[in-house]
């Protein structure tokens, strides 16, 4: 595989991401109901319910606002990460791991140089045209080559042990 190109990608709150939990909450407040509606088990099962039902919501809706927001940077060589809140600065990453693949959705996790390190979600709907999405899955997914430098003259070494 040649090299990934170089892509800028917004990262945006995505609407199927709180879709999704409020789904998930939803049934499991369902759950819930039904189980405060069977009998034989002590009263104060229904308002310690409601509370833990409020409190993840509460939670989750948090969660999900305040989810990073930004634009992902790769320049063939390295990435980068610019927050919305910080326009023109832009941080230099360490790492890029998929940690779940969706075809049209993925969930990376990104490493700053400071060792921090956070989950952004990236959808393919970011952008109007497919390219940009397929640029930026070619970039997640390329191997980086190491570089040694030796006498000041950057030689590309070898992937693994006993290539030449």
């Amino acid at each position: 595989m040649r090299n990934a190109p170089a892509i800028q990608y917004p990262v945006q709150r995505s609407v199927f991401l709180m879709f999704a939990s409020g789904l998930v909450w939803v049934a499991g407040a369902m759950l819930c109901a039904g189980w405060c509606a069977q009998d034989g088990y002590p009263a104060w099962r229904i308002p310690v319910t409601i509370v833990v039902l409020l409190a993840t919501g509460g939670l989750a809706l948090h969660a999900l606002l305040h989810l990073k927001v930004g634009m992902l940077l790769w320049d063939g060589g390295s990435w980068q990460w610019s927050d919305t809140d910080n326009q023109g600065i832009e941080n230099l990453l360490t790492e890029v791991i998929v940690e779940m693949d969706l075809q049209a959705r993925m969930v990376l996790k990104i490493t700053l140089a400071d060792g921090n390190s956070s989950w952004i979600w990236v959808e393919a709907q970011s952008l109007p045209f497919s390219l940009p999405w397929l640029a930026l899955r070619r970039a997640v997914f390329a191997p980086i080559k190491a570089v040694i430098l030796v006498n000041q003259i950057p030689e590309t070494a070898p992937l693994r042990a006993g290539a030449v």
